[in-house]
């Protein structure tokens, strides 16, 4: 009983310190966006059961912008982007002291 007190005293913790595991196989990351190749078509936006993804402004200088806070890595906007303008990444790790931090926004489309 005393050791594990002392080891709670010096450590912190019971248990050892461990390292997450890197996930195997098919990864849902982060969302990617080209503007260049986006044809403006809502698709990704209507699709996204969240509301995830907005598109604001005309076709020539429309902006997306993608809610990472509001995501669910889903990746249906990316199977219903019929120009293949969004693509999943592997990047899992999001961390931000805001919301605002979490929310990515990019313009120039076609």
């Amino acid at each position: 009983m005393l050791e594990t007190i002392l080891k709670i005293w010096k450590t912190g913790t019971v248990a050892p310190k461990r390292s997450l595991p890197e996930p195997q196989g098919a990864r849902r990351g982060t969302i990617d966006f080209e503007g260049t190749a986006c044809l403006v078509c809502g698709n990704c936006e209507h699709a996204c059961p969240t509301g995830a993804i907005r598109i604001d402004g005309a076709p020539r200088n429309a902006t997306m912008e993608i809610q990472y806070d509001k995501c669910l890595f889903c990746g249906v906007c990316v199977a219903t982007c019929s120009n293949q303008a969004l693509l999943q990444t592997n990047e899992l790790r999001i961390a931000a002291r805001t919301r605002d931090e979490l929310r990515v926004r990019k313009g120039r489309m076609q």
